[in-house]
């Protein structure tokens, strides 16, 4: 059991961020809650530092030179204080999330992602403490200001998901990062940033961009399939595993929840249940309160306060199991021909054909008749996990994707010449591909 005296102050801003999500409107509460994620953050803060500075006196000592046992005993120090140091970060994106799970409340998680990333679609650094961070109360006045004026706002320091601008405005349909000046002062690194920030304001007024972040005519489509979403089953399913020790939930054909008390009792007994019920087609993924739940919707807004400090705890584990049979199964009655890769970077190709009656069961390959094909794509691994960390159905998965692809159906092709940016040129390994999760299953 990680945190467990932070216990109550991890409910409380469970609880405060319920009553957000209860009431959009209420802006008292989002200030509060940041205001508690403030001072929280702040002291974790404070605690890293001095633990980082017995370290280095630690270390100092070690190297004035001393005996073979008290080296020993200085090294194991060094190890433990090492060990608080990362307990304490993750203390503090665990706060974080609660930030997230604002942003989340007002803003569409998908448009959430673009400001976790830099202009390279690399993660963003860390925007670091903000312990002595020059221009911070000018962040924080001009939040309360915003939400003084009826305006939904975050401290961006207070998310995890949120690497652009100081904060972050939520009333509109996108998000709207700000850059607060805390000087006059001009550099590399702020003429970075405002471009950055330029070009995201642009593709959000836009919904796309001629090239962003280096790919080339880049659209966002909107998924018009109504979401259907197993929030309140994976919910039920953990606060089952807390009556039961653990629990056992499929909310549809080729998706399974297994929940249960992660201590020495039952852990054996989970990773039974989860032993049992996978097949050689199952992906079986852990569910962490770790950073690469980034940038999904977070989990606060998704679980109770209950079971979101149990989760954060890691007092209650979580797996989700996907058939992956069943999955290229429903892709496969939307004619998009998926090519199952999981190699660590894509997860799915889809190369559906113009003809939506020619299905899957032509035995031409993509190199022999790509002309009649509608488009060829992958779908990110990244992507794809999240109908696990968004506890979303796979019939919904497939079925954004078929809409996806019947706008560019219905759109058509367009006529390119020759040094058209939006032309390109397809991978070889994309032609060939092959479905290694078929090739697995016929050995």
């Amino acid at each position: 059991m990680k945190f467990l005296k932070e216990t109550e102050r991890l409910g409380l801003a469970a609880l405060l961020l319920q009553k957000i999500q209860e009431d959009p409107y209420d802006l008292f509460a989002v200030r509060g809650l940041q205001s508690f994620l403030l001072r929280q953050i702040i002291s974790v803060e404070h605690r890293v530092k001095r633990l980082k500075k017995a370290r280095s006196r630690l270390a100092s000592s070690k190297r004035k030179g001393s005996t073979k046992a008290r080296s020993a005993i200085l090294k194991t120090l060094v190890s433990g204080v090492e060990n608080r140091i990362q307990d304490l970060h993750q203390l503090l994106f665990l706060w974080k999330c609660f930030g997230d799970g604002i942003a989340c409340v007002y803003q569409s998680p998908y448009s959430l992602k673009h400001l976790y990333f830099d202009g390279e679609y690399v993660v963003k650094s860390d925007p670091g403490f903000m312990l002595g961070k020059t221009g911070f109360m000018n962040e924080y006045r001009l939040m309360r200001k915003a939400l003084a004026m009826n305006v939904p706002a975050i401290l961006s320091d207070l998310t995890n998901i949120v690497r652009h601008g100081d904060i972050c405005l939520l009333g509109a349909s996108d998000p709207v990062p700000v850059e607060v000046k805390s000087s006059a002062n001009t550099n590399a690194r702020v003429r970075r940033q405002h471009e950055q920030l330029r070009i995201l304001h642009e593709f959000f007024r836009d919904d796309g961009a001629a090239i962003f972040r280096g790919v080339p005519n880049t659209k966002r489509i909107e998924v018009s399939t109504p979401l259907i979403s197993y929030e309140e089953q994976i919910n039920e399913c953990m606060s089952d595993a807390q009556r039961y020790g653990t629990a056992v939930m499929r909310p549809e054909a080729g998706l399974t929840y297994i929940c249960g008390w992660n201590d020495a009792q039952w852990a054996p007994l989970v990773i039974d249940l989860v032993m049992q019920l996978q097949t050689a087609t199952t992906l079986v993924v852990t569910l962490t309160p770790t950073p690469t739940w980034i940038p999904s919707k977070s989990f606060t807004v998704s679980m109770s306060p209950a079971n979101t400090v149990l989760f954060m705890q890691e007092r209650i584990s979580c797996f989700v199991l996907i058939d992956l049979a069943v999955v290229k199964q429903l892709l496969d009655e939307r004619a998009l021909e998926p090519v199952i890769l999981m190699d660590g970077t894509s997860a799915i190709q889809i190369a559906p054909r113009f003809s939506k009656i020619r299905g899957n069961v032509e035995t031409k390959g993509i190199a022999d008749d790509w002309e009649d094909r509608v488009c060829i794509f992958r779908v990110s691994e990244l992507h794809f996990l999240r109908t696990t960390t968004q506890f979303e159905s796979l019939r919904w998965f497939a079925d954004s994707l078929a809409g996806q692809v019947e706008a560019m159906r219905i759109e058509g092709p367009r006529e390119l010449k020759e040094g058209d940016p939006y032309v390109m040129e397809v991978p070889e390994e994309w032609l060939t591909a092959k479905d290694y999760f078929a090739t697995d299953t016929n050995e």
